[in-house]
């Protein structure tokens, strides 16, 4: 009886240290102010219709990548899990292509696709010009 008694509260007190441990919240990330960001992505001025465009923020440096579709005809917005646009500062552009049209596809150098290697950076700030985000891959000099 005894054991069965002494089995059953480890149990419970287990029980109870894991549901502690779930509600144990990691704080979100102060990143400041967000803008809208949309811009269209071309490949030797051709429209790039379908992928993914990854901003890494790099100054200041964060782990939070803002994240955007490209649609059929070329243009993409960005944003995060929970929020439209991405916050101010620098950040580094990688573009993954994925559309119907692999003569398009393959024409984007592989670069562009390495988070180490692309050379796409971009300063997302207020009131930015219109075609500020926009990307235009091309050949990259050597």
């Amino acid at each position: 009886m005894k054991k069965a008694i002494g089995f059953g509260l480890l149990i419970c007190l287990g029980g109870m240290l894991a549901l502690a441990g779930c509600s144990k919240k990691e704080k979100p990330l102060d990143l400041g102010q967000f803008v809208e960001v949309k811009g269209k992505v071309t490949v030797f001025g051709t429209p790039l219709r379908g992928g993914n465009v990854t901003y890494f923020m790099i100054e200041p440096e964060t782990p939070v990548q803002m994240m955007g579709v490209i649609d059929s005809e070329g243009y993409y917005t960005v944003g995060t899990a929970q929020q439209k646009g991405a916050a101010l500062g620098k950040y580094r552009v990688i573009v993954e292509p994925a559309s119907d049209d692999m003569k398009v596809d393959q024409a984007v150098d592989t670069r562009y696709m390495d988070y180490k290697q692309s050379p796409l950076i971009i300063t997302v700030q207020e009131n930015a010009p219109p075609g500020h985000y926009d990307l235009k891959l091309g050949a990259i000099k050597k």
